[in-house]
């Protein structure tokens, strides 16, 4: 598989929509319409787990003080920028982003901590096993799991470290029958009757809180994490599978999926202060899906991605000068 396979381009146009999307329903909708929380929890089921397993598949274990470096370059402008934004927004300030990456940026604290662990537990004999068990015993926690996004980190490392050991094989598997794709669309319905009828609340998906703050005791709560991790690997599998109907469709939007990750944040905090659809599901819907085609459609302009590109490369510069 090459670096660069239109098939994981498309894959990755689908899920930077997905996440964008789920953003928006989030917060011009919210949790407390019913259609909006099954719609919205049958997305965070999929997205990033398989964002992550994605980034996985393209891990090399070479250059890791580089490759912290620059995920660093990032992490560091992007806190600054958006927590800055949000206390212009909202006209208040707090200490609190300090020790928890602000909302969306997580996923970078992710890729410096994956991309130190993963190289270790592909030495062990049971890489997987392992990422799965610091997966469910991150849940015992004591402490406040949002801080630096352990919760998060150890919650979604499975996938990582699946993807690193196995992606290229699933995703050449998956694609190989067209029949796959219609087993991957059931599945993903399958996934959207859970979110409906299978009473797991939006927390455990977002993988930010340890079971206590999710009100479980420890085997319900490992269970629970286990069912969630479960459903989301079947959830990649399928949404890699159902990829094939699309036959390399957003291509461009696929290889621009940073900047539209880094930049979407400030697009929905803004636009969601002056579109609320609380007691208007359909509205909403039909607002949000076009206000994420919009910011898609925007944010992967080479402009941003250059923008990214300079942020970044005047950071590593001065590292390397250090």
């Amino acid at each position: 598989m090459s670096m660069r396979d239109s098939y994981i381009d498309t894959s990755k146009a689908i899920l930077i929509f997905l996440v964008v999307f789920g953003h928006f329903l989030e917060r011009c909708i919210g949790y407390e319409n019913e259609a909006s929380n099954v719609l919205i929890k049958s997305i965070y089921f999929v997205h990033m787990p398989a964002f992550i397993f994605i980034s996985g598949m393209f891990f090399k274990g070479t250059d890791l003080v580089k490759k912290i470096v620059y995920f660093l370059s990032l992490l560091i402008p992007f806190q600054i920028a958006y927590v800055t934004f949000e206390s212009i927004i909202s006209q208040s300030f707090s200490l609190g982003w300090l020790v928890k990456p602000y909302w969306i940026l997580w996923y970078l604290v992710g890729m410096i901590v994956w991309t130190i662990l993963t190289p270790l537990l592909k030495k062990t004999e049971f890489p997987v096993l392992i990422s799965v068990f610091l997966s469910v015993l991150v849940g015992f926690s004591p402490v406040d799991n949002y801080l630096f996004s352990i919760g998060r980190i150890f919650t979604f490392l499975p996938f990582f470290v699946i993807g690193s050991l196995y992606g290229k094989q699933i995703v050449n598997a998956v694609k190989s029958k067209k029949v796959y794709a219609l087993f991957g669309f059931l599945a993903l319905i399958s996934i959207g009757l859970i979110s409906k009828y299978g009473n797991i609340e939006s927390g455990w998906l977002y993988g930010s809180l340890s079971y206590k703050q999710l009100g479980a005791d420890y085997l319900a709560g490992s269970l629970t994490r286990l069912t969630v991790f479960t459903i989301s690997f079947v959830g990649i599998v399928a949404i890699l599978a159902v990829i094939q109907l699309f036959k390399d469709k957003f291509v461009d939007l696929g290889q621009h999926t940073l900047p539209v990750y880094l930049l979407h944040g400030f697009v929905v905090i803004i636009l969601a202060h002056f579109f609320k659809f609380h007691d208007d599901f359909t509205i909403g819907l039909i607002v949000s899906f076009a206000l994420t085609i919009v910011t898609c459609i925007l944010l992967k302009l080479d402009i941003f991605e250059k923008m990214i590109k300079f942020i970044s490369n005047v950071q590593v510069k001065l590292y390397e000068k250090m």
